[in-house]
């Protein structure tokens, strides 16, 4: 993926590689800096942000990263992407803002190589929220998330976002990125005049999400016949 990105956009707009691992057990924890985050390349939810090494439990992280390893996830979820994916471990560098903060993850989700609505997560490891922005950067009247068994959503709409300073930008990177498929979710962060690309996502929430009011899930259908 990596390298997609750089033929596709350039270099410039990859988050800094630390570290790329086969097991758990060959992450050289004494090699990498303070700060870093831990992720695979396998599955969905698979990260570890650490801030300070000096606190961080090791051999209970290397036990987590197996676990990580060890999951097939197209066992739960059937995207065939996971299926016979070379399961690895990456360690990247931890991107923050000037206070010390995660920047917002702009999520772009784009029908037919075109942006049709953009995605923004809040808070999104104490209190998940979750806002939708059309191109222009209006709040969109819906939620698109999982629904607990009572019904209520786990990210509703969250605090009013404002518009990313280099939007413009972003939007064309990510229409460039997501050429020739019908569906793909382009996800970047940008903060300091810095835009860096996060992921591919060609099955948003693995197809298990539902929109509410329910007529939005027929408008983005729509937008693959556009």
């Amino acid at each position: 993926m990596r390298r997609y990105v750089a033929e596709k956009v350039g270099t410039d707009y990859l988050v800094p590689l630390l570290g790329c691992y086969n097991s758990a057990a060959a992450v050289d924890f004494d090699g990498l800096p303070q700060q870093f985050v831990l992720k695979s390349n396998h599955g969905s939810s698979q990260v570890k942000i650490v801030k300070d090494k000096s606190q961080l439990d090791i051999e209970g992280t290397r036990e987590e990263l197996a676990n990580w390893l060890d999951t097939d996830f197209y066992r739960f979820t059937k995207e065939r992407q996971y299926k016979d994916i070379s399961r690895k471990i990456i360690v990247e560098k931890l991107l923050t803002t000037s206070d010390g903060q995660i920047p917002y993850d702009y999520k772009f989700h784009c029908f037919n190589g075109v942006v049709r609505s953009i995605q923004v997560d809040l808070d999104r490891f104490n209190g998940h929220k979750r806002n939708f922005y059309d191109r222009n950067w209006v709040l969109q009247p819906f939620i698109y998330c999982k629904f607990g068994r009572l019904g209520n959503p786990k990210h509703p709409q969250g605090r009013p976002v404002p518009r990313p300073e280099q939007l413009g930008l972003m939007m064309e990177l990510a229409e460039k990125l997501a050429s020739g498929q019908s569906y793909v979710r382009v996800d970047m962060y940008s903060f300091a005049r810095k835009i860096f690309f996060g992921e591919l996502t060609l099955h948003h929430g693995s197809g298990f999400e539902r929109f509410l009011p329910s007529e939005y899930d027929h408008e983005w259908f729509g937008y693959l016949n556009v």
